[in-house]
């Protein structure tokens, strides 16, 4: 006999085997999408197991519920492990929004005839920015941004864009395409633009928005022991030169500028 406490067990079941199912996905997805860092992979999926406790009952995605978590950490965690934290919360929700599943600039071929709406807004657009005497350049790099949104949400009713779709859009651009910060950045004026101008719409915040990371150029310094050998490989006046430069700190286009007579030898 089938009884109301077996049916509930049995429920309970596949409710956690689908959890099991989502977070052995969401590791794969941080592994292979992501680039986590192995070791760093199970820190990332405790915040989001804590997180999913300090939510339950309620709306998992309110921005606010997530402030309120971030703060709880932040009176027993460092810094930088609420700021890991908020970026597992972010890439879960990517993930669980299916963020990856947009249309890539790869399926532009075979996308159907462009919607009259989009067609609408497009023109509306290059109104707009040529009425605020924008280049030309600006105008093909924004609506190639509008083409590119357009066609990852799979040119739904523009007047049903909304501001999540921009932030699943954006989050896909650092996840998905690795693009670098200051790529991200301008596809987020473009689609500012459009969204305050054309669609009438204010973005009002953009917490959940996974950034790119801003690439790291770390100056080429040579040891004292390489420069030696670099100087005793030259003679004569490059030699000389050289040391000019070196010792007096100068950019090496100044040494042919440099008079000879503001030098004592």
């Amino acid at each position: 006999m089938i009884t109301i406490t077996s049916v509930l067990v049995i429920q309970k079941t596949h409710e956690q085997r689908g959890v099991q199912n989502i977070m052995k996905n969401f590791r794969s997805f941080l592994q292979e999408k992501c680039r986590i860092p192995g070791k760093k992979v199970p820190f990332y999926m405790y915040w989001i197991s804590k997180y999913n406790t300090f939510s339950k009952g309620r709306t998992p995605g309110d921005t606010d519920l997530v402030k309120s978590f971030l703060k709880v950490l932040s009176q027993k965690y460092e810094g930088w492990q609420v700021k890991q934290a908020e970026k597992a919360i972010s890439l879960y929700f990517f993930f669980t929004a299916g963020g990856l599943s947009g249309n890539t600039d790869k399926d532009l071929q075979f996308l159907p005839k462009v919607p009259s709406d989009w067609k609408s807004v497009k023109e509306e657009a290059v109104r707009l920015l040529r009425l605020r005497h924008r280049s030309y350049r600006t105008e093909k790099t924004y609506l190639g941004w509008l083409r590119r949104f357009s066609n990852y949400l799979n040119y739904k009713n523009s007047k049903d864009v909304t501001q999540k779709n921009l932030t699943n859009f954006l989050s896909y651009l650092a996840v998905g395409k690795k693009v670098s910060a200051s790529t991200q950045r301008q596809a987020f004026n473009a689609l500012l633009f459009v969204f305050r101008n054309v669609f009438g719409k204010e973005i009002k915040d953009l917490d959940g928005t996974i950034r790119a990371g801003a690439k790291r150029r770390l100056p080429v310094v040579l040891s004292r022991n390489e420069i030696a050998k670099i100087f005793s490989r030259l003679g004569g006046t490059h030699r000389l030169m050289a040391g000019i430069i070196y010792d007096g700190g100068l950019a090496s286009t100044g040494m042919p500028y440099t008079p000879a007579q503001g030098h004592r030898f």
